[in-house]
């Protein structure tokens, strides 16, 4: 009876050692499974950072760009405006050839 006893206590302990190593491959797998993801959060954090970076220096450069372009509007009227008040002092110009 010792003998059937000692043969159950083995095969159980063959039965823990095999569940034993199925479950340390498990973890690894796992381990190696999480490494991985954590792997593919930092580099979309760093994408992350990099496009908060690009979007701060395209919105400067847009409003810089569009402070240009008011200035050159308002540049344009009044070069307009220059222009049509030397039109009108062409035109009021008398070029009667006589008076001269």
């Amino acid at each position: 009876m010792a003998d059937y006893e000692n043969f159950q206590n083995f095969n159980n302990y063959q039965i823990n050692l095999e569940d034993n190593i199925e479950m340390r491959k498990a973890i690894t797998k796992l381990g190696n499974m999480i490494e991985k993801k954590q792997l593919e959060i930092d580099n979309l954090s760093q994408l992350y950072q990099d496009s908060k970076i690009i979007h701060e220096k395209n919105r400067k450069e847009c409003q810089e760009l569009s402070h240009k372009l008011i200035q050159a509007h308002s540049e344009k009227c009044n070069i307009e405006k220059k222009f049509e008040a030397e039109i009108q002092k062409i035109k009021n110009v008398d070029f009667n050839p006589q008076k001269i």
